[in-house]
């Protein structure tokens, strides 16, 4: 009797063992496959908007930059080409 208990409760323990992995196995490799498909092409569409986002923040970052410089150096220009006509005039 006692054998049987323990033996029902082996069993037992084997067919509740065995129905919770069934309820928590994983999905099927096609399944798998397809999700993981999905999700790497919803990334990838986050990740390619972040990009665009960040290059038009550097590019405006850039174009100022280059006014900045240009504007700089017209100044300068400028200023040599005054001091230049001072001294072939002075």
């Amino acid at each position: 009797m006692k054998i049987f208990k323990i033996l029902m409760a082996v069993v037992g323990g084997a067919l509740v063992g065995a129905s919770a992995a069934l309820l928590y196995a994983p999905r099927a490799g096609r399944d798998t496959r397809k999700q993981l498909s999905k999700r790497l092409d919803r990334e990838k569409k986050v990740l390619g908007k972040q990009l665009d986002r960040q290059r038009q923040v550097l590019m405006k970052k850039g174009r100022a930059a280059l006014d900045d410089a240009a504007e700089y150096l017209s100044d300068e220009l400028q200023d040599a080409t005054k001091k230049i006509v001072r001294m072939v005039a002075g």
